[in-house]
C-alpha cells in the first residue's frame, strides 16, 4: 500500500474532528450564556430588593423587628418605590395587633420614611393556659408571645371576648390594681405576679429583694399596700429572708 493511500483517511477525519469540537464549543457557549443570564437576573432582583430596603427609613419600632416589618410590607424583588401603593402598605401594617398607627411617606423619589406607633403593654394576663399582652384599652397585643417584660403578670380565670378584647372581670380587677399601685411605683416594680384565685383570694408575688409569697385576702386596699410596703422595708433593714407574708389579718404575719 502506498504512502498516499495511507494519508487519505487522515485528511478526511481531520475536518470532521474540527466540526465536532466547534459544535461542542458552541453548545458550551450557549449554556454559559444561559446560566449567566439566569444568575444576573436572580442577583439583580435581590439587589433591587436590597436597595429598596436600604432606602427605607423606619422609626418608632421597639418590639417589632425590622425583618418582621419588611415582611408585613410585602416588598417584592424587582419592584421600585414607584410600583407600590403606599396607602395599601399602611393598611397592611395597621392590621398588625402590635401597631397602633403608622405613617408612610416619600422623602425623595427613591426614599421612604416609615413611622410606627406601637401599642404598649399595660398588663400581661395569664389565663386559659396562655400569656396575653394587653394595652390600656384592653386590646390584645399578643397571644403566647410576650415581648414586654417590664410589667407584672395578672393571673386568673378571665374571659377573652370576640374581637380580641378582655372581658369585664379583668377590666374591674386591673383597674383596682392600677389605682392602688399608682402612688407606689417603686413597690409596683418589685411585683412579678398578682393572682386572683377561683375563690376570690388574691395572692401577690414579690421578686425583689428576694422572692416572697404574699397572701392578701379577697380585697387589695390601700391599708394592705401600706402594710406590704412597711413589711418589705423592715425585712430589708433587718436583713431577714422571708418566704411567706400574710396580710389578711390586722397584723402582718411572716414566716
Amino acid at each position: 500500500m502506498s504512502e498516499e493511500e495511507l494519508d487519505l483517511p487522515l485528511e478526511q477525519e481531520q475536518p470532521m474532528r474540527w466540526k465536532i469540537v466547534l459544535k461542542i464549543g458552541f453548545y458550551l457557549i450557549l449554556l454559559s450564556s444561559f446560566l449567566y443570564v439566569l444568575y444576573d437576573a436572580t442577583l439583580g432582583n435581590r439587589k433591587l430588593a436590597g436597595d429598596l430596603q436600604q432606602k427605607l427609613v423606619i422609626s418608632g419600632h421597639d418590639k417589632l423587628e425590622k425583618k418582621e416589618i419588611l415582611e408585613l410590607m410585602g416588598l417584592q424583588p424587582g419592584l421600585q418605590i414607584r410600583d407600590y401603593d403606599l396607602d395599601e402598605i399602611e393598611e397592611k401594617l395597621k392590621k398588625h395587633p402590635r401597631i397602633q398607627d403608622v405613617t408612610l411617606a416619600k422623602r425623595a423619589k427613591d426614599t421612604l420614611l416609615l413611622s410606627i406607633v406601637e401599642r404598649k403593654a399595660e398588663y400581661i394576663v395569664n389565663t386559659n393556659n396562655s400569656l396575653y399582652e394587653v394595652d390600656k384599652d384592653m386590646n390584645l397585643i399578643s397571644i403566647g408571645e410576650v415581648r414586654d417584660h417590664s410589667v407584672f403578670v395578672i393571673s386568673g380565670d378571665f374571659e377573652i371576648r370576640e374581637g380580641n378584647k378582655i372581658g369585664s372581670k379583668f377590666l374591674a380587677f386591673s383597674q383596682s390594681i392600677y389605682k392602688i399601685f399608682s402612688s407606689k411605683p417603686r413597690l409596683k416594680e418589685r411585683i412579678s405576679e398578682i393572682s386572683l384565685g377561683s375563690d376570690g383570694e388574691i395572692t401577690l408575688y414579690i421578686f425583689n429583694p428576694f422572692r416572697i409569697k404574699v397572701l392578701i385576702g379577697e380585697s387589695l386596699d390601700k391599708k394592705k399596700v401600706r402594710k406590704l410596703y412597711a413589711s418589705l422595708a423592715f425585712f430589708e433593714k433587718k436583713n431577714r429572708r422571708v418566704k411567706l407574708l400574710d396580710l389578711r389579718g390586722d397584723d402582718a404575719v411572716y414566716h
